[in-house]
C-alpha cells in the first residue's frame, strides 16, 4: 500500500509538506521508512506535526513525534 509522510505547519494558515512516499508491504517496511524519512526530514521545529495518510485514506493522521 502507498503510504506518504507529510509535515504540517501553520504560515499565516495551515500548510503541508509531502516529504517522502513509499509502497509499503509490512511493519518492519513502515518501520524501517520512518526511520529514514526522519533522518532526511527531521522536524524544523516544534510548530510542526507529522502527517501520515495512505492511498485509501479519506484524511490525514496526525502522528506524534514518536512516530
Amino acid at each position: 500500500m502507498l503510504y506518504q509522510i507529510c509535515h504540517q505547519f501553520k504560515k499565516d494558515r495551515m500548510k503541508v509538506e509531502m516529504m517522502a512516499q513509499s509502497d509499503i508491504n509490512s511493519n518492519s517496511e513502515m518501520e524501517a521508512f520512518v526511520r529514514e524519512v526522519k533522518k532526511r526530514h527531521p522536524l524544523p521545529s516544534n510548530k510542526y506535526d507529522w502527517l501520515v495518510c495512505n492511498e485509501k485514506s479519506k484524511y490525514f493522521t496526525w502522528a506524534v513525534e514518536k512516530i
